[in-house]
């Protein structure tokens, strides 16, 4: 699998320890090392291709369980460079390749991947095979008429979130997550279901939609 790690806040960091610029080549000359060391240690095998801050290697994959051990080392890199740097970086795992005709489409698919995790600010790593609906939303929004038009809808239930701080849109966010579970969506909220009631039915009447009828969630 091609594996790309794109670190994220480097220039937040520096404006908030406000380095100067010896010690922003330094610290950019140490994260680079550390970053490639780390990679280089748990695959040990493929080189590691540098730009700027982003790294992108191969990670060789013989049965599930070796991929499951992949994506622990990428997140223990994660967590490692959180710890110590306060850095934050995005990892995206691509499909398995078949050949070398198959490589580019794979690097585009990780790279396509750090992009939508960074856009969904809800995980760190992700993984081809698994990232399902995100990818075709993500491919979708491409357009730009389509995109247009989803955020004329979703800007009712921000302005609404905005005046009243209601939480409409994460509280929408949880129930297409959790299927239209309303008891779950209340338990992960920390809530009472009726307030989770409350909050869609203000959202089905802002977006004018019915989130009973088929093809809703998507």
């Amino acid at each position: 699998v091609v594996v790309v790690f794109e670190v994220e806040n480097f220039d937040k960091y520096i404006v908030e320890h406000q380095l100067n610029e010896p010690e922003i080549n330094k610290f950019r000359a140490d994260l680079i090392k550390t970053i490639s060391k780390k990679i280089n240690y748990i695959q040990g095998k493929y080189p590691v291709i540098k730009q700027d801050l982003k790294f992108t290697t191969i990670f060789q994959l013989s049965n599930r369980s070796s991929l499951n051990k992949i994506t622990k080392g990428c997140s223990d890199i994660i967590d490692d460079l959180n710890e110590r740097f306060k850095i934050a970086v995005f990892v995206g795992i691509s499909s398995a390749v078949k050949d070398l005709a198959s490589f580019c489409i794979c690097l585009n698919e990780s790279n396509e991947l750090i992009k939508i995790i960074k856009t969904l600010n809800d995980k760190r790593i992700a993984k081809y095979d698994e990232l399902n609906m995100e990818l075709i939303l993500y491919r979708i929004f491409k357009d730009e008429d389509i995109k247009k038009a989803y955020l004329k809808k979703i800007d009712r239930l921000a302005e609404y979130d905005d005046k009243y701080n209601s939480n409409l849109i994460y509280t929408l966010q949880n129930y297409v997550r959790d299927q239209g579970n309303l008891a779950l969506t209340a338990r992960n909220l920390d809530v009472h279901r009726n307030t989770v009631k409350y909050r869609l039915k203000k959202a089905e009447e802002l977006l004018g939609m019915n989130f009973s009828a088929p093809g809703c969630f998507l």
